[in-house]
């Protein structure tokens, strides 16, 4: 599981590289030369086949199937945080929720093809596109947090 972990975090890597215009050659050398990552040419290249799989599965889905997806992992990440009573992990969980979605009064969401950028101006709360039932859960979370 955790050497899953640990190649998981370097394709990651080799993603950030990719996007930021390092040749393969370069990635390469990079991966080679690290001392925390020591992989072999035929290594390297199943790595770096791994990562374009995996840029090519994110910039086919559509900017609505991305923020889907991250707000699904933001409601995992809470309801870990949750179970184990880290109430900091709760509120960041949460405020990076609402920062996605723009109900944060003021945020601006852009959305592209492969990012999602929020640029937050202030904290207070916009409640206008959420429906009634929504409303009502909201109102009652924010009792219960702030009690």
């Amino acid at each position: 599981m955790k050497k899953i972990r640990n190649e998981e975090k370097i394709i990651n890597q080799i993603l950030e590289w990719l996007t930021s215009d390092n040749s393969r050659s370069e990635i390469i050398g990079k991966l080679k030369s690290d001392p925390k990552l020591k992989q072999t040419d035929s290594k390297c290249e199943e790595l770096i086949s791994h990562a374009f799989e995996k840029l090519r599965e994110i910039t086919t889905q559509s900017p609505t199937e991305v923020v889907k997806s991250h707000i699904d992992l933001y409601e995992t990440i809470h309801s870990y945080f949750k179970e184990i009573g880290h109430a900091a992990g709760v509120n960041k969980a949460l405020k990076a929720k609402e920062k996605l979605t723009g109900l944060l009064k003021g945020n601006k969401v852009f959305i592209t093809q492969t990012s999602t950028t929020t640029i937050e101006e202030d904290f207070s709360y916009n409640t206008d596109n959420l429906t009634k039932p929504e409303k009502e859960r909201l109102e009652y979370l924010l009792k219960k947090a702030s009690s």
